[in-house]
């Protein structure tokens, strides 16, 4: 808890200080996505009740800005995965109890209100949305998907490396105070030195070992805390790859990239 703690405050230390109050859209989601990942984290490890406030944070943030699809799609596939796998094996535990005659709660029982009132905040959230798609033609959810179906050069696999790299390796974007707003641009087309490089490819291989061994030892907070941060920077490398060359649009990384910091410091906590 104090690790997290300090940790939050210098993730929002290397943003510009404008950014904590913007209503701009990639400003305005950048702290709901840090709670969504909580949230997740903790659905992952089995705490069903939050299921409802993480629908609505996750809502936010995809509405928000593109950016956030990634990373949020990210961590509601460990955070719900999670929550499936650690009921079913309570459920198998109960069934044992209860063969030795012991009696107990469902696990279905347990979680189906939870699961009902997600539910009800996810289409109230999603509802008008839905109805502008419903209504208008083209919607807003086809020009989207429009979009990103576009068929034009984009920034590349080693751009989003470098985004990676910048998130996780020394000194890491989350421990950095910002010369400007508009700086990741640059920081993402520019190859990092060899520190950063071995810093990141250090950390990312102790995620990797750290899951089976994990897993094999019962540690499923670790598991998926190791497990969200992976996908993470899959999301933050695809965000970078799939960029548009085309300058105009190019220099959305500038500010497409302030989330780089919350993959970070997810990969150091």
């Amino acid at each position: 808890m104090v690790c997290v703690a300090f940790a939050i405050v210098l993730t929002t230390r290397s943003w510009s200080p404008e950014t904590l109050h913007d209503i701009w859209n990639p400003s305005a989601g950048l702290c709901p996505l840090m709670l969504v990942l909580f949230l997740c984290w903790s659905l992952a490890c089995g705490e069903s009740r939050l299921l409802p406030p993480t629908a609505l944070a996750a809502s936010f943030t995809v509405q928000a800005q593109l950016t956030f699809l990634a990373p949020t799609l990210a961590a509601l596939a460990v955070g719900v995965g999670g929550l499936v796998l650690s009921r079913g094996g309570q459920a198998r535990a109960r069934r044992v109890a209860q063969s030795s005659g012991d009696s107990g709660e469902s696990s279905f029982a347990a979680i189906w209100p939870w699961t009902l009132a997600a539910l009800g905040v996810l289409a109230l959230c999603w509802g008008p949305p839905l109805i502008q798609q419903l209504e208008s033609d083209p919607g807003n959810l086809s020009l989207v998907a429009r979009a990103a179906r576009a068929n034009e050069p984009k920034q590349g696999p080693l751009v989003g490396a470098y985004a990676v790299i910048r998130a996780v390796g020394l000194p890491p974007w989350w421990l950095t105070r910002p010369s400007g707003p508009f700086t990741r641009f640059a920081e993402v087309r520019t190859a990092p030195n060899g520190r950063a490089v071995l810093s990141a490819a250090a950390l990312l291989a102790l995620m990797l070992i750290m899951i089976p061994v994990s897993l094999r030892l019962g540690w499923r907070e670790i598991t998926t805390g190791c497990l969200i941060a992976l996908l993470l920077c899959l999301a933050l490398a695809a965000d970078a790859a799939a960029t548009p060359l085309d300058p105009s649009l190019a220099h959305s990384l500038n500010y497409t990239m302030w989330w780089g910091s919350l993959a970070g410091m997810w990969v150091w906590v």
